[in-house]
């Protein structure tokens, strides 16, 4: 949600004039690098790879059974989630229905609103994209928040996936806040904030397939069990590593500047 600066006035230094003593970055750490997004460390470059990767494919494969297959087919499946979701009120499902759909929409535009590409050559992109994230980020929490509290998880699941739920929408409008106040600065800190709570919804999967894997079940319903122990947990373990993550990497960064 990049903001166009104003002209300067006429006789004044130019920030954008190379060798002025007030350069576009002078001050501001945080604004992203003037260079070709093929510029970037291999490392970082194929790190935001991954992270894109993982946003596309949950994005669309993660509500796409639901949207595409009744409950009771997914439920004698032995899908333990639909199972569980044909136990509770009708309309818990068709709230799921919302969450699932708007997050997932929410989860596909983060890697391309994070672009520094998609920022420097499609301004007006960046900021329709914008919207449309923040639209599809409320649409899908205030669904969420009703869902949390019938939880396959129970108590934990109503507070972890509540919790999440809260901060979600509030870290994004914080974010366009900052956006429009002209703070890019604070605003890039605040999306890269939002951009780790969305990521859950990928944690929360590569955690419930790890978890199972690692205790090794040989029997459906020891992977009934395992399931179970594990994704008791992940109702905080999928956002919260995400945001502790972030949160070290901004303090690191810019020590002093990540507690805005």
């Amino acid at each position: 949600m990049t903001l166009p600066l104003t002209r300067p006035h006429p006789g004044a230094a130019d920030p954008n004039r190379p060798g002025s003593a007030e350069g576009p970055d002078r001050g501001r750490p945080d604004t992203p690098s003037a260079g070709p997004t093929a510029h970037r460390p291999p490392r970082r470059a194929i790190g935001f790879a991954l992270f894109a990767l993982g946003c596309l494919v949950v994005g669309v494969a993660a509500p796409m059974p639901y949207l595409t297959t009744s409950l009771a087919r997914l439920a004698q499946a032995n899908n333990a989630l639909a199972e569980w979701w044909t136990t509770q009120p009708h309309w818990v499902y068709q709230a799921l229905l919302v969450h699932a759909s708007a997050s997932g929409l929410a989860l596909v535009l983060t890697p391309f609103q994070l672009s520094a590409r998609v920022r420097r050559r499609l301004p007006r992109l960046h900021q329709i994209t914008g919207r449309v994230l923040v639209a599809a980020i409320v649409t899908g929490a205030v669904p969420g928040l009703a869902v949390a509290t019938h939880s396959y998880a129970g108590r934990m699941g109503a507070a972890g996936f509540g919790t999440l739920a809260v901060l979600w929408p509030v870290t994004a409008v914080q974010s366009v806040r900052l956006a429009r106040r002209g703070d890019l600065a604070g605003h890039r800190r605040w999306a890269l904030r939002l951009a780790a709570l969305t990521f859950a919804a990928v944690t929360l999967r590569v955690g419930v397939y790890l978890g199972i894997g690692l205790q090794a079940p040989k029997t459906d319903a020891a992977v009934r069990a395992a399931f179970d122990r594990v994704y008791h947990w992940m109702p905080f373990g999928a956002w919260v590593p995400n945001l502790a993550a972030m949160e070290w990497w901004l303090r690191r960064r810019q020590p002093g500047r990540g507690r805005d």
